[in-house]
């Protein structure tokens, strides 16, 4: 039914202004929200502290005692979003099926740092649980653009409020002092605009993508709306009370540094103009002694462990994990036994990531089809990707055994070993490493075979002729061996070479 026939006269009106005066003020509401979030994941939230103990504790004397207190050495979310955000910690290897695209599309990627750009992406994601990632070609270069939610907003598909059909934000014009204008940027499937602070349009320009030019990124999935501002609230609220305790703990140790002088007599008879400390000489006739009130601060920090492990244990962070506790000879399968939530949640944001790694692609392509001078893509190219794992804690020697098993059980690549080795290598860079050092390792048998040099350094080289026939011929039954041994050893690296292939 119509809203006029519901409400006649100006009753529409007044209805639809006191939607959008309600959807205002929620967005400022989540905007100032996540703008706390970031503060504190970049250090700068002692105002939201003091805000904090100012709510807490209403007493202006306490207030004015706490003051130069006030301590945010100890933040709680921001360890707990760093060590959630692992997906890109060790690299993901990208990869075209086309050799030719494939060259192209890794220039590209070197060109807007989208390794390094998405490991901060996976950061602000854990902490502020929405992300946009806009790929533009400025100045003849792609560059990935990450909108926080305190920047933007987004106008929500009107039968799925989960999905966003257009989105904008704000950024500065000019940083030039006195110059200063803020503008507000929109995009749909359609266009881009530019509107000043009067929201006149500045400017309007085609993207022709076909679709939003931006990849748009949610920490879990949604259920009935775009942004989950309440997710990860926890982990807030805890580093403020965390910070609050922190405070007060240090403002106990400094007025429990001193014992506390007391006196028993007229106070008229006290010398006037004294400081209260151990560096005053105290005198009157009374009677003096000391007070000591030692509280047990202990009990602040057991309290203020208690409350990390709490909140930490809610994203798969064990107590000993976060302090860092073990002796030298925890074995890396236990370390990883104890980092085992860690990985079940990484495991699930590699799901999501990877289906960003594949829009993203994507819309990458198509700018860089248009807008880029040098460097383009077919968006229909075949795209792979696969995340490094996190290295296994283990020793050497156990690695590399490891490593060799999986090789002859046919479930590794020595190429695969070797990129993950040096990450910086590609497929091709690993397999063709790898027939270099064959080939090395190789001339480096026969020459030393050549010259007499035994494999044992211990032992001495180059005997004579003479030496060796007193040997009674040992060394000719020798290089038949080392011959044969050779001959297997080429076999056999061939063989896996060939494999990898």
């Amino acid at each position: 039914m119509a809203l006029e026939m519901l409400w006649p006269n100006n009753g529409e009106a007044a209805v639809l202004q006191s939607f959008r005066r309600a959807k205002w003020t929620s967005d400022a509401a989540r905007k100032i929200d996540a703008e706390r979030r970031l503060a504190i994941l970049e250090d700068d939230w002692k105002d939201l502290l003091w805000s904090k103990i100012c709510a807490v504790y209403q007493s202006e004397k306490i207030r004015a005692s706490v003051r130069d207190y006030v301590s945010t050495e100890l933040n709680p979310f921001k360890r707990i979003a760093t060590e959630l955000s692992t997906v890109y910690r060790w690299g993901a290897i990208r990869e075209l099926s086309d050799p030719r695209l494939d060259l192209i599309a890794r220039e590209l990627w070197d060109e807007c740092d989208i390794n390094g750009s998405l490991e901060v992406g996976n950061l602000y994601l854990n902490a502020l649980r929405d992300l946009i990632i806009v790929p533009q070609v400025i100045s003849g270069k792609m560059v990935l653009s990450l909108l926080t939610p305190d920047r933007f907003s987004v106008i929500q598909h009107p039968e799925d409020p989960t999905q966003a059909v257009a989105f904008w934000y704000e950024r500065a014009s000019s940083n030039t002092p006195g110059a200063n204008k803020i503008e507000r940027i929109y995009a749909d499937a359609e266009e881009w605009r530019i509107y000043d602070t009067h929201s006149n349009i500045v400017r309007a320009w085609p993207h022709n993508l076909g679709r939003l030019p931006g990849t748009v990124v949610h920490a879990s999935r949604r259920r009935d709306s775009f942004f989950g501002e309440t997710e990860f609230e926890d982990a807030v609220e805890n580093t403020l009370m965390v910070g609050v305790h922190l405070t007060f703990l240090t403002r106990l140790v400094k007025y429990q540094a001193e014992l506390q002088p007391t006196y028993a007599g007229n106070p008229r008879d006290i010398a006037t103009g004294l400081t209260i400390g151990a560096d005053e000489v105290w005198s009157g006739p009374g009677t003096w002694s000391t007070l000591d009130l030692q509280a047990d601060p202990t009990k602040y920090i057991q309290v203020i462990n208690a409350r990390i492990g709490w909140v930490a244990s809610q994203y798969g962070l064990s107590a000993d994990a976060y302090h860092l506790t073990g002796g030298d000879s925890t074995s890396g399968f236990q370390i990883r036994l104890k980092r085992l939530p860690l990985l079940e949640q990484r495991a699930k944001q590699i799901k999501i990531w990877r289906r960003v790694e594949k829009d993203l692609f994507l819309l990458m392509a198509l700018v860089s089809e248009r807008e880029h001078p040098v460097l383009k893509i077919d968006p229909m190219a075949e795209f792979k990707i696969n995340f490094s794992e996190e290295p296994m804690q283990e020793d050497p020697l156990i690695q590399n055994r490891i490593w060799s098993e999986r090789i002859a059980m046919n479930v590794l690549r020595p190429s695969s070993v070797k990129m993950e080795i040096d990450p910086d290598l590609t497929r091709d860079e690993a397999k063709q490493d790898i027939q270099d050092t064959i080939d090395e390792r190789a001339m480096w048998v026969e020459k030393t075979r050549a010259m007499q040099f035994p494999n044992d350094p211990t032992q001495p080289a180059g005997k004579s002729p003479e030496e060796n026939g007193a040997d009674g011929g040992r060394a000719a039954h020798d290089e038949e061996d080392d011959e044969k041994t050779m001959k297997v050893m080429r076999e056999a690296a061939m063989k896996t070479l060939a494999k990898t292939r």
